[in-house]
């Protein structure tokens, strides 16, 4: 049976605060605020629209990126630091307890420790958001058909504490070990893993003189669930990912992209992602909260996005819109109202601008709002540098506010 989940307010307040959902680790759209659907380049197709496949110069044969890499995290209040010295308290007031029942401790002692222990326990607070990508891939270019082989993986997670205020009263009283470990407080981590195998193949069209750019995705999609609860005293962030709290379901996939251009310089774009909706169910774990099982189910939702874009010789800029909204780490409606008490969602609108340094470097910087307030904004930078146009290290970074960032690197190779 399932049952309704009451985290704690202070908890779930902060995860407004977290880092923004990054959907794909190449380094020059997360520089640019996650937008390019528009006018991006062609080894960015299977991060932001497969059309951009079939955009490139005459010069490009052939594109490999090894590796790029991107995360984001969000920790306002050091919730772990936090949870471990409650658990070094912990486990002294267990120690002294044993002592105590051999009448070998100081109650003066013993009640120092019970003391320590509540008082830990009451600066717990906060949660833990966070966001890796990483990908590699091979693009091929030619006019008939040009296709980019990817692998690219996205995990997002969300850790946190169920907190019972009673329980300071057991910590305060507890005579034996039994009356200690009739708490109810637990933490938790949950979240999922999305990794896609596929192929983004593009071709151009010229029509009345404008030209067309169409794509495709065809993908194997795995999706990986995690939901990990523990008692706060054994909770360690290091184990959530044992298979015991995994489920997974493999299955097909596919993405659709469309740019063209309005005039020499303005271009517009829209890509649907995930054309096949998935769902997969979390692994079933007991909660001592409720003293029942909880099972949280996962899905992976149809998305749109429309893109405007600007570009020069030396200078690009980009707006990309979610035109629907996704639910917040994937979770089911069902499954939002039971760890929140309401459905979450969010809906980005992204930013970019790019200028030219000279021939071998590039400035990047980008924005992102969620229409949805369930992230706060992100500002984002980050620099190109292309030593005779063939080698590509790119870096980024996000910054939200003084415990929310994100960073990231790539190296390509391009002929």
């Amino acid at each position: 049976m399932i049952k309704n989940l009451s985290y704690s307010m202070l908890a779930l307040t902060l995860t407004t605060a977290g880092v923004g959902v990054a959907h794909a680790a190449d380094n020059r759209t997360q520089a640019m605020g996650g937008a390019g659907v528009a006018n991006g380049n062609y080894y960015q197709a299977a991060s932001l629209n497969p059309a951009l496949v079939a955009r490139y110069e005459d010069r490009d044969r052939l594109g490999i990126i090894l590796p790029a890499i991107n995360f984001e995290v969000a920790d306002q209040d050091r919730i772990f630091d936090s949870v471990d010295d409650f658990q070094d308290a912990f486990d002294n007031l267990e120690r002294l307890i044993r002592q105590a029942e051999q009448g070998g401790v100081d109650e003066a002692q013993l009640q120092a420790a019970r003391e320590d222990v509540a008082a830990r326990f009451n600066d717990i607070s906060g949660a833990l958001v966070g966001n890796i990508n990483g990908q590699v891939a091979v693009t091929l270019l030619n006019r008939h058909a040009s296709a980019q082989f990817f692998a690219n993986a996205n995990l997002e997670a969300f850790g946190a504490t169920r907190l019972d205020a009673n329980d300071v009263d057991i910590f305060l009283n507890a005579e034996d070990l039994d009356a200690l470990n009739e708490f109810t407080s637990e933490g938790f981590v949950v979240g999922r893993l999305i990794t896609d195998y596929g192929v983004a193949l593009g071709r151009k069209f010229n029509v009345a003189g404008r030209d067309f750019y169409l794509g495709v995705t065809p993908k194997i999609q795995e999706i990986e669930s995690f939901t990990y609860f523990s008692a706060l005293s054994d909770i360690d962030e290091d184990n959530f990912d044992s298979s015991e709290f995994r489920n997974s379901e493999t299955s097909f996939n596919f993405d659709l992209g469309f740019s063209m251009t309005l005039t020499q310089r303005i271009s517009a774009g829209l890509v649907l992602r995930n054309m096949v909706s998935n769902e997969v169910v979390g692994s079933p774990i007991y909660s001592r909260r409720v003293d029942d099982i909880v099972t949280l189910d996962y899905k992976v939702s149809r998305q749109a996005v429309a893109a405007l874009g600007y570009r020069t010789m030396r200078m690009s800029l980009s707006l990309d819109v979610d035109l629907l909204a996704q639910n917040y780490l994937g979770l089911t409606d069902v499954s939002q109202l039971q760890v929140f008490g309401e459905v979450r969602e969010t809906q980005f609108v992204r930013a970019g601008y790019e200028y030219a340094l000279g021939r071998w470097a590039q400035l990047r910087l980008g924005y992102r709002h969620d229409l949805e307030g369930t992230y706060d904004d992100a500002y984002t930078a980050g620099l190109g540098f292309s030593p005779f146009g063939r080698v590509h290290f790119n870096v980024s970074a996000s910054y939200i506010d003084d415990r929310s960032f994100g960073a990231g690197a790539q190296l390509m190779f391009t002929f």
